[in-house]
């Protein structure tokens, strides 16, 4: 059995594999001990140039995209990229430049990284607004932008919370507010002012969805569960094959046994990757977090032509949102278990010694 804390840091290792831990950047922009600069990720100075084929003739609407290399000190292609004629890069100074004012607001910088050999950047602040869940379980705000390089991505942003005992990734775009316009539209010409007044509704934005959070979490933590009602809810989310003389699917039935059997585990401590439950197990929040958690570190690790082949990638491009649909799967779920914990018996919280 891997314990927790060994559990969280191989799991921030992994995450490392594609980013760097930022230490105590005083700027995400500015200087070699800013973020980018701790990141390898300063100076890109990305460029547009002709597209010319094998034979030498220069496209006259197709363009590829170049950027230096702070590592090489080369300027080098961006492979697979191809953009139209009016395609204009975004530096990452100017992309990642409202993060500084963030940071005057109180933001730190964590992390920063890229994917797809550079074709999408992206960085993490933490909010420094935590949350206790049943005076036990430690919750923080995060903000994250992330920026296409290669004309697929516009920039943008989002809020999440990570649950600090299993690092699991939480969306507070799952909140009751998420009908509210979340996107983040950032205009690189604007004056300082501007920057400060979008950065503040950022700020007052995320830590009311940090709030609305913390209410569903301490609710969920006051709902006792047993190991027979977390796997009547798993059943719900995910329901067993129909089986017919005609079509009768023998490897999805097999394959659904495994799952109900595979998330049991991880709801009791007794998952593959060690116990993540803290001091919240036998309750509706242990259940909606055993639920997460399989999404977040017990998908495949098979090698991946989208993120780049590895499972550490994968969960990047998914808590990012670059690829699939882990985020509103999370949503999705969240809802079914609140309609479940409805019918259940609350108490007051007390936390296993």
């Amino acid at each position: 059995m891997v314990l927790a804390d060994t559990t969280v840091a191989l799991r921030k290792t992994k995450l490392a594999g594609v980013s760097t831990f930022i230490d105590h950047a005083t700027s995400m922009t500015q200087g070699a001990e800013s973020m980018l600069g701790q990141a390898d990720m300063l100076g890109w100075e990305m460029q547009t140039r002709p597209l010319v084929n094998a034979d030498g003739l220069e496209h006259s609407s197709k363009k590829e995209i170049t950027r230096f290399n702070p590592k090489t000190q080369q300027r080098e292609v961006m492979n697979n990229v191809i953009v139209g004629n009016k395609f204009m890069p975004i530096q990452l100074e100017q992309g990642f430049q409202l993060g500084d004012y963030l940071m005057k607001l109180g933001a730190t910088p964590i992390s920063a990284g890229t994917l797809q050999n550079g074709h999408v950047a992206w960085c993490q602040l933490d909010l420094q607004k935590p949350v206790l869940v049943g005076d036990v379980d430690e919750l923080s705000g995060q903000y994250t932008f992330v920026l296409g390089n290669a004309g697929q991505l516009s920039l943008k942003g989002n809020v999440t919370v990570e649950r600090h005992w299993c690092a699991n990734q939480i969306p507070a775009e799952i909140s009751r507010m998420s009908h509210r316009n979340t996107g983040l539209s950032i205009r690189h010409t604007a004056s300082a002012e501007y920057q400060i007044r979008q950065a503040q509704t950022i700020m007052n934005t995320a830590h009311n969805w940090i709030d609305e959070i913390s209410e569903i979490a301490e609710k969920l933590v006051n709902v006792p569960m047993q190991n027979d009602q977390f796997v009547e809810l798993a059943k719900i989310i995910y329901p067993e094959p129909v089986i017919t003389d005609d079509n009768p699917k023998p490897r999805s039935m097999g394959k659904w046994n495994r799952l109900i059997d595979e998330l049991e585990r991880i709801f009791m401590g007794d998952g593959l990757q060690g116990d993540t439950t803290g001091k919240i197990g036998g309750t509706a929040w242990c259940g909606y977090n055993a639920l997460t958690e399989r999404l977040d570190w017990y998908r495949t690790s098979q090698p991946d032509k989208v993120t780049g082949g590895t499972n550490s990638n994968l969960r990047t491009a998914q808590v990012l949102g670059v690829t699939g649909q882990t985020m509103a799967t999370k949503g999705n779920i969240l809802t079914q278990v609140e309609q479940f914990v409805d019918n259940l018996p609350r108490k007051s919280f007390r936390p296993v010694s």
